[in-house]
């Protein structure tokens, strides 16, 4: 997934130049589609877990500031079938994606919840 759209891997090398360019905040985006496990828990992967907590420390290392999101997950291809985050469907389907972003962000912010204001939501 973090190839997607021709990108290259995120490297420290990367974030660096960003920092050297000037920049003092860069936005993270990241689809957690291929890295959760599904209802009803939505467990995301542990080494996804850690290479976005690797880059998010490349930008720390760099003193930035940080905004970590989920990405296009209300898109459903990369080889899924999972609507992720529907809101323009049914009451069920609505509850299901309210459900599967709460489970997503308890997940990612117990993850990062030892990390300053720098890093935001």
């Amino acid at each position: 997934m973090e190839t997607v759209w021709s990108n290259p891997v995120t490297t420290k090398a990367n974030i660096d130049a960003i920092k050297a360019a000037g920049f003092n905040a860069i936005r993270i985006p990241v689809s957690w589609t291929k890295a959760a496990s599904g209802p009803p828990d939505w467990t995301i992967r542990e080494d996804w877990m850690e290479r976005v907590a690797e880059v998010v420390d490349y930008a720390v290392a760099n003193d930035m500031y940080i905004m970590l999101n989920i990405h296009h997950d209300e898109y459903h291809g990369h080889g899924t079938n999972r609507d992720f985050l529907r809101f323009d469907g049914t009451e069920d389907e609505i509850a299901a994606s309210l459900d599967c972003y709460r489970k997503l962000w308890e997940q990612i912010a117990d993850r990062f919840k030892n990390y300053d204001e720098k890093l935001m939501f």
